[in-house]
């Protein structure tokens, strides 16, 4: 060893204390401020009256929805899977619905939509009701409920064709259940009619958010108030949570015997575009309890969803699995990987996060034929998602 070695094993040890201290700083810093704003126990506070076992299953996903107030409306054609390989067609299918009917999206969401029989926005081709694909572990192994959740927000949110991708590509390769899209407002537009076409099990579940987080304190970006309902969402349910420009490669169920997991972006940060989630897991109340110290206009835009995750993920380890480099990479970082490289995506990826807000607008697709015959990363992934081996 040489003497020139010893004040860098002096500058590490110090960062890392440096970096300890950080992270109990600000584990004290929401428990003050829980103390001063009465809070208590986020799980305590959501009533719930069934327990983790009952919601495992994706029939006690959407009954839990129902009991809660909530009415999901079919937008697409149902299948039920009875078990790994039987499948049942539970609904049939009408005539394809003119999505520009102006009445349609009061129609859909209503409350009485409920009680009256399914509508949906387009026929379902013979293939919708995919053979379900034997599972490699039984079925009780699992923790996380095979249901997929999406977060829309905001008014007439247009349906573009990469969300399209992300929803074939769930429905292809994790087979889910159920879809279910939380928001305020339908999707429209010419992919989310494709969409209708091609995915089978896809539910609107109207919900009205706040711009304000628990502690009063407004929401600087909309994406925070995405940030905070999907944790809601899963806390209550489970499932599995995309954000829609998120591409899944492969099924998740080796993922889905942990009790929450998250993909690493890099080495001080820790995504949410992609959860999977146990309901109640107890790494979520941390994730909800976080929003107490929540600063209004001063916040920063990755401090809650992505460095406070990491700080948390460091000192709560038991509770989390994170994945190294199989959801988040590329990172945004590395997002010309994607678009102009060639990333090794097949070598154990289970997701690809797109980043799409970051690209260059040239370079971000709006159809097949964008694709078709670019050898990039996102050239190829396409082509696996339209014709899956």
């Amino acid at each position: 060893m040489t003497t020139k070695s010893l004040p860098n094993r002096g500058a590490f040890a110090l960062m890392s204390a440096v970096s300890v201290l950080s992270v109990i700083g600000y584990i004290v810093s929401i428990k003050m401020q829980q103390k001063t704003s009465g809070h208590v126990d986020v799980f305590r506070r959501f009533s719930f009256q069934r327990s983790d076992n009952e919601l495992k299953s994706e029939k006690a996903v959407f009954e839990a929805l129902l009991e809660d107030g909530f009415q999901p409306i079919a937008l697409t054609p149902t299948c039920q899977y009875e078990t790994q390989l039987n499948i049942r067609r539970t609904t049939r299918i009408p005539a394809p619905l003119d999505t520009r009917d102006t009445r349609l999206t009061a129609e859909l969401t209503s409350a009485a939509a409920a009680s009256s029989p399914r509508r949906f926005l387009g026929e379902a081709p013979p293939s919708v009701c995919l053979e379900k694909r034997p599972s490699l572990e039984s079925a009780s192994s699992f923790l996380v409920p095979n249901v997929v959740h999406y977060v829309f927000i905001g008014s007439d949110f247009e349906f573009r064709f990469v969300a399209h991708l992300s929803l074939l590509s769930v429905h292809r390769f994790l087979r889910p259940d159920q879809i279910f899209i939380h928001g305020d407002a339908l999707p429209t537009g010419r992919w989310w009619n494709e969409t209708v076409r091609q995915v089978a099990n896809v539910y609107h579940v109207r919900r009205n958010y706040s711009n304000h987080a628990p502690n009063g304190q407004p929401f600087k970006f909309k994406a925070h108030v995405s940030d905070y309902i999907r944790a809601d969402i899963l806390a209550r349910y489970g499932g599995i949570y995309l954000d829609p420009d998120v591409l899944a490669l492969k099924s998740f169920d080796r993922l889905r015997r942990h009790s929450f997991v998250l993909g690493r972006e890099s080495d001080d940060s820790v995504g949410n575009g992609i959860i999977l989630s146990r309901p109640r897991a107890p790494f979520l109340q941390l994730l909800l309890e976080q929003y107490w110290s929540y600063a209004g206009e001063k916040e920063e835009w990755a401090t809650q969803s992505v460095h406070n995750v990491h700080k948390l993920a460091l000192i709560y380890r038991h509770l989390i699995h994170v994945e190294e480099r199989s959801l988040n990479r590329p990172n945004w970082l590395e997002k010309a990987q994607i678009y102009d490289g060639n990333y090794d995506w097949r070598n154990g990826s289970y997701a690809i996060h797109l980043w799409l807000r970051l690209w260059p607008k040239e370079k971000v697709p709006s159809n097949w034929e964008d694709l078709t015959h670019v050898n990039t990363t996102i050239g190829q992934i396409a082509q696996h998602i339209r014709q899956p081996s």
